[in-house]
């Protein structure tokens, strides 16, 4: 064998090996990709742009499991009761704590708003809160343990969520007395909405009710009014005591 006909032949081997280097590298990709499923992209591997995810293209995809809580200003530092005035609270344990008495957010008023936060109940405890309210009146959303006997002749419009004495309140949708309770309450122009534990309780337009006769028989002229203070009303329980009512997570987003 000459030298030139050697050379040829050593670069004809190593293309060959380089082409069953290539088939072995693609046929163990194919299978991995098999092993994955279709929607998945091996380990180490990038989603080109525009790729899809079961139907939706990989930019886009949402982020599952994290609520929206852009442009929320906390209304508790978990420390103190800076920024609120009242008295028969306190903060234990890093939870604002209602032993009877009012409280009002005094950094402020409010006009609209979405408001989110949660609550724990003790037996029998009642409480409200106050919203977009001026002196002697209140607009309240009601906050209540209506599983004790001592509530249970209330009407709707009395219920756990409701717009007291205004808008009636899906029932059955609290946790068990001692559980946190999340609830949100947007208040937007004539739109009062509350949903509780992730159900929408309340859903109404003041523009559309008779608020001089409410269906409580009384008139509510303080819902007239398009901004107020905000804060929680501490009434005595079911037992008329100071049962205590427990708060948490307080926040707030300032609506156009």
């Amino acid at each position: 064998m000459n030298h030139a006909r050697g050379t040829r032949l050593i670069h004809w081997l190593i293309a060959s090996l380089k082409q069953c280097f290539a088939v072995a590298v693609l046929g163990a990709a194919l299978l991995t990709t098999a092993a994955l499923g279709d929607d998945k992209v091996p380990e180490g591997a990038t989603a080109a742009k525009g790729a899809s995810i079961s139907g939706v293209e990989a930019e886009k995809a949402p982020r599952e499991g994290i609520a929206d809580e852009a442009g929320f200003v906390s209304l508790f530092n978990g420390r103190d009761l800076t920024g609120w005035d009242g008295s028969g609270w306190t903060v234990e344990d890093g939870v604002m704590v209602c032993h009877g008495g009012f409280l009002t957010w005094r950094q402020q008023q409010f006009t609209n708003f979405i408001l989110r936060f949660e609550v724990k109940l003790s037996p029998g405890a009642n409480n409200g809160l106050n919203f977009r309210s001026r002196n002697s009146y209140w607009n309240e959303i009601q906050i209540l343990d209506e599983t004790h006997p001592g509530y249970a002749t209330i009407h709707d419009y009395q219920a756990p969520g409701s717009l007291y004495g205004v808008a009636a309140a899906r029932r059955g949708v609290s946790k068990p007395v001692g559980q946190w309770n999340s609830q949100e309450v947007m208040a937007d122009g004539t739109h009062i909405k509350v949903t509780l534990n992730g159900a929408v309780v309340v859903d109404a337009d003041l523009s559309k009710l008779d608020l001089d006769k409410c269906l409580d028989g009384a008139a509510h002229p303080g819902l007239r009014d398009p901004s107020g203070d905000l804060g929680w009303l501490g009434h005595l329980n079911a037992d008329e005591k100071e049962g205590p009512v427990y708060l948490r997570n307080l926040r707030i987003k300032i609506l156009p």
